[in-house]
């Protein structure tokens, strides 16, 4: 399991062996599509109307964002997204905190550079050099 305030940025990320590609902005909705809507325990509110949930049917660490009781966001396996009219609230912050309690450090990362800042910006709140914009 992944302790980001034992893990360094670039261990994190894989720096060493990964690879950046473009974001598909297709993402979400392609996926959002593919994902069970069962659910497990509510993980936590993250607001009045934002709740993040563990996928019931998917590996330990895939969680998904709620809004109002629609899926919004999630991290799914390796795919981070967040649906566009959710985007730069820094929604992907607890998503990253709570799912990487539960996965192995990976060896290889594909990331978009918004992925690649979702990830930096989690590790950075976590290790207490970024305020929590959701604590």
């Amino acid at each position: 399991m992944i302790d980001l305030t034992k893990t360094s940025l670039d261990t994190f990320l894989c720096s060493q062996n990964n690879k950046i590609i473009p974001a598909n902005d297709y993402s979400f909705i392609t996926a959002k599509n593919s994902i069970s809507v069962n659910f497990s325990e509510l993980y936590r509110d993250i607001s009045c109307k934002y709740k993040i949930y563990h996928i019931k049917d998917g590996e330990k660490g895939d969680v998904v964002l709620l809004c109002e009781g629609n899926v919004v966001g999630f991290y799914w396996g390796d795919l981070l997204a967040i649906s566009p009219c959710h985007q730069n609230l820094k929604l992907s912050t607890p998503l990253i905190i709570e799912a990487v309690k539960y996965r192995m450090q990976p060896e290889t990362r594909i990331l978009s550079e918004e992925g690649k800042a979702a990830l930096t910006s989690a590790w950075n709140v976590a290790n207490g050099k970024k305020i929590n914009p959701w604590p």
